[in-house]
């Protein structure tokens, strides 16, 4: 993640948590926190921060902190099978085969990668499952 992308974080963090003391009394992210998270998270791509982001929002009262987010990310690239599953469900109803795999992330989306989602999407619900949970299962082996 790159300075400009590390910024528009703090934004999302700023809208959803406006008391948050990671702006400064004056209303303005300090150029060392930028630097710090910029840092920190140099190795993560911006749509994976954004999604543990997203998680955490949705799990915490509190802004995170760099290890909260750091969690998170645990957790987006590596879900449960249940997760991973429930993952691939939603985008695949809700983006298409076609685009499926522009909205996944992880190891999830290498496991999306290995299937022939066309297939999957013809399948019934129970079937697609277990194949799609196999395909992770061996994902996550390597």
């Amino acid at each position: 993640m790159n300075i400009s992308e590390t910024a528009r974080i703090f934004k999302m963090i700023e809208g959803a948590y406006p008391d948050s003391k990671m702006v400064s009394l004056m209303g303005e992210i300090q150029d060392e926190q930028i630097q710090i998270w910029t840092d920190s998270f140099s190795e993560e791509s911006y749509d994976t921060v954004n999604a543990a982001l997203r998680r955490h929002i949705s799990r915490s009262s509190y802004a995170p902190k760099i290890a909260d987010l750091r969690n998170e990310i645990n957790r987006v690239k590596y879900p449960t099978r249940l997760e991973a599953w429930d993952q691939f469900e939603r985008a695949l109803n809700a983006y298409g085969v076609e685009k499926v795999c522009n909205h996944l992330i992880g190891k999830v989306l290498e496991a999306a990668n290995k299937l022939q989602i066309s297939k999957i999407a013809r399948m019934d619900t129970n079937e697609a499952k277990t194949e799609f949970i196999k395909t992770y299962e061996e994902v996550l082996i390597k």
